[in-house]
């Protein structure tokens, strides 16, 4: 790292500054891949928890006790709450690993470019980046925006697909256990006694 500061002997000023860039866009690939895998567990680890719930509330025989209507919708209610803050908390952690494989992927690109063809001084000139205010290159941003227009034409491939199939699973689950709840509470036979 040292070395990729300083530059050896006779290096020239470019010749460091691309050292530099390669050591920037290593760690951004090994950033975003980490932050990546971290977005998926976590998305897929809180689905499967939901799901589980869901199925079990949806499954189980609820026990029939005699309440006032008011305190009786509580309950749905908490379903209702429980059920929407589970799918934005799912779909918020699904964007940002969006975000994450694009960016990877938009550094992937970039760093084969590099390979290819030594980036110009011009290609490392540093600018703060819109969404995030750190230093990047314009060449990034370029292939970033590659990146997502790329998915506009590719259709099967693009990664919102499961998105948007996991938040419709969830929807349902949270429906059936909705459902189940709303018909335990209107077949209780103390619930209907009360005006």
């Amino acid at each position: 790292m040292l070395k990729a500061l300083f530059g050896s002997a006779g290096e020239s000023p470019l010749s460091i500054r691309r050292n530099l860039a390669s050591e920037y866009i290593r760690a951004e690939i090994a950033h975003w891949g980490s932050y990546h895998n971290h977005k998926e567990q976590m998305a897929w680890g809180a689905t499967a928890l939901f799901l589980t719930g869901a199925t079990a509330l949806s499954l189980v025989q609820l026990p029939r006790f005699s309440i006032s209507p008011f305190l009786w919708w509580l309950f749905p209610l908490a379903v209702i709450v429980t059920v929407v803050a589970a799918i934005r908390f799912v779909w918020w952690q699904l964007d940002l690993r969006e975000v994450a494989a694009n960016r990877q992927r938009a550094t992937g690109i970039l760093a084969i470019r590099w390979l290819v063809t030594p980036p110009s001084d011009a290609d490392l000139k540093v600018e703060p980046d819109p969404c995030s205010g750190r230093p990047t290159f314009p060449a990034l941003k370029c292939a970033l925006s590659e990146v997502e227009q790329g998915y506009r034409h590719r259709g099967s491939e693009d990664p919102r697909i499961a998105k948007r199939l996991t938040i419709i699973v969830m929807v349902i689950w949270g429906l059936a256990a909705l459902v189940h709840v709303l018909y335990a509470g209107f077949s209780c036979a103390g619930f209907r006694s009360f005006p």
